[in-house]
This record gives C-alpha cells, structure tokens and sequence, in this order.
C-alpha cells in the first residue's frame, strides 16, 4: 500500500504557487501543505494546511521553515 507523500508549496501567495497547488489539489496520495509570510493574499483561504512563517528575508525564516517541514513530515517541496 502506497504510503500518503505530503508536499509543501513556499511560497503559495504568489500565482506560481496558486498554480502549482492547483494542479496537486486532486492527486491521490497527497497531502498538501502550503506557507508563506504574513502578507495579504488569499492562500489561507484556498489551502487546508497553511502555515504563516518569516519571509526569507527576515531572521529566522530558515529555523521556522525546518520546524515545519518536521512537524508535517513534508517529503517534497515546491518553491
């Protein structure tokens, strides 16, 4: 039995991300993660599993992406 992959998406807010998640949302065997910094956009509302981190540009953002990418268990991520 295949085991679930999940998959993060950093960062979603931009149309590339939307985009990626968009063509994933439906794949079996996926879970789907997504993160970006605290701008407005609309990526809270469109992905289930939304995390809010430091944009790489702050200190920090490194050390919180590694907690998250732990904490899910991510396997992939798509920048």
């Amino acid at each position: 039995m295949q085991r679930e992959r999940n998959i993060l998406i950093f960062p979603v807010g931009t149309e590339v991300g939307l985009e990626t998640y968009k063509s994933l949302k439906d794949c079996k065997g996926v879970k789907i993660f997504s993160a970006s910094n605290d701008f407005p956009n609309h990526s809270e509302y469109v992905v289930k599993n939304h995390c809010i981190i430091p944009g790489v540009k702050e200190e920090g953002w490194l050390e919180a992406l590694n907690n998250l990418i732990e904490k899910h268990e991510i396997h992939y991520i798509f920048p």
